[in-house]
């Protein structure tokens, strides 16, 4: 087919421009044109809108694939026989080095113990091998210091010493689990309590006509710069002293808070009183099935107008695992190293 005025690729101009180019491509170091004296009639060896569509072609190449986009992309059927649980292969490569203990935290630099040949080294173990080193209170003796015992071999200045062990001398100072939360709780309640004894209102809230102030601006106070204070402008003046016939004054008066503080609380009215009643006599449908008279149907199914193949559901029974299937030496795991 041929279009003698078309855009198209079948156009007879553009193919018969083309089979022109062809030819005239044949000759070498020549120019072709219309006119001698006008650039403008010179033939064109270039086809720009061919050129357009393949530089399109190739812009695309560069970010699509040749199968089309597929998510989640298909596995490799080797992939199918790796255990789930496989470790990556980084971590296989730590697993199958030698385990040196302490590699990552090894022990503080201190100083080297030299001993003298004979002498032992310092022990927190008493010598009679059943008591801590240290937990006893401060030493209490028999008698007062007496400085005249100074020297003597047969009586200390103080008398005998008595030292008693301090059972909770190991406890730690810092406090933890139930007995810092029972402390911080303990804190609390006294903070609470001092501030409390401070408040000499009545209430905590500020109230304002009966309402509890949030922190923002109050809108009934955006006239409160016209209705309070000396005024100074002559329109307010005027308003301010203006007066009845009868020469009584009328001064401004702030809004009321609600138009309908002053009115007796009534119900809402249900709204579906006023609805037209259901008549099954006025129905125009019918159920096949009872011959009675069907209401409007509002209510769509997802699944209406839609083919079988775009609502089936399968309901394949799942079977249980065998023992085979359980052991994690299954061999069509393959290696799980």
């Amino acid at each position: 087919d041929r279009y003698m005025y078309s855009t198209q690729r079948l156009a007879y101009t553009e193919i018969k421009k083309a089979q022109l180019r062809d030819r005239l491509s044949k000759e070498k170091n020549c120019t072709f044109t219309y006119s001698k004296d006008y650039t403008s009639q010179t033939v064109s060896m270039v086809d720009a809108e061919r050129l357009k569509h393949v530089l399109e072609d190739e812009n695309k190449a560069k970010w699509k694939t040749k199968g089309g986009f597929i998510y989640p992309a298909p596995r490799k059927s080797s992939e199918y026989a790796v255990h789930p649980d496989k470790p990556s292969q980084s971590r296989i490569d730590i697993l199958s080095e030698e385990w040196v203990e302490n590699e990552l935290h090894p022990e503080n630099v201190k100083r080297e113990i030299k001993l003298k040949p004979g002498q032992p080294d310092f022990d927190t173990v008493p010598s009679n091998g059943k008591m801590i080193f240290g937990g006893f209170e401060a030493p209490k003796y028999t008698r007062d210091y007496e400085s005249r015992n100074i020297g003597s071999s047969t009586t200390l200045p103080r008398g005998k010493e008595i030292n008693d062990r301090n059972p909770a001398f190991f406890n730690s100072v810092h406090l933890n689990g139930e007995e810092q939360a029972a402390e911080e709780e303990t804190l609390r309640k006294k903070a609470e309590e001092e501030w409390r004894s401070k408040i000499v209102v009545d209430s905590l809230d500020f109230l304002v006509g009966g309402f509890v102030q949030k922190e923002r601006p109050d809108q009934l106070d955006r006239v409160s710069d016209i209705l309070d204070g000396k005024a100074l402008k002559t329109s307010l003046k005027i308003v301010r002293n203006a007066r009845l016939p009868s020469g009584k004054k009328v001064p401004l008066r702030p809004p009321p808070y609600s138009i309908f503080n002053r009115e007796k609380y009534e119900d809402p009215k249900d709204f579906t009183e006023d609805l037209r009643p259901n008549d099954p006599t006025t129905y125009l449908t019918k159920n096949s099935e009872t011959g009675m008279g069907e209401d409007f149907y509002r209510y769509i199914h997802h699944h209406t107008g839609k083919p079988k193949s775009q609502t089936f559901v399968a309901k394949r029974e799942i079977k249980p695992l065998t023992e085979a299937e359980r052991f994690s030496g299954d061999p069509r795991w393959g290696d799980s190293a």
